[in-house]
């Protein structure tokens, strides 16, 4: 528990030292004299980072009193929750009709025949009137 404290301190000295616009996209994973090591959501918040880094880096160890290593920058997307799947959609024997309707009227003889093969499909993929 007091080493999750401690990160949470760490975390709040580093992040006011950082730009505003990196505290959404960055985690400090670890800060002392041995290793320093930052998650970035993307490479391109990881490049912003590393900017940032290298001109925070001597002011932030002052301030935490200990000499900072070389910052470790590492890119780890964030956890989302998977996307819920949409429904499977069908083609309506109504729609089918009308797609046929449009091949008979339509000139090119390649897109006629292309919308003839999709509302074929009505029956296959639903009994739905």
């Amino acid at each position: 528990m007091a080493r999750a404290d401690r990160l949470n301190r760490l975390n709040r000295i580093f992040r006011a030292y950082l730009p505003p616009h990196l505290h959404d996209h960055v985690v400090l994973v670890r800060l002392d004299q041995d290793d320093w090591t930052v998650h970035a959501d993307s490479s391109s918040w990881a490049t912003r980072l590393r900017y940032a880094l290298h001109n925070i880096r001597e002011t932030l160890g002052q301030q935490l009193g200990i000499p900072l290593p070389k910052p470790r920058v590492r890119v780890v997307p964030p956890d989302f929750p998977p996307r819920p799947r949409r429904p499977r959609l069908t083609l309506t024997q109504r729609n089918a009709k009308l797609l046929e309707v449009t091949a008979r009227n339509v000139p090119d003889p390649r897109l006629s025949a292309a919308l003839r093969r999709l509302a074929q499909h009505a029956g296959a993929s639903s009994g739905a009137a």
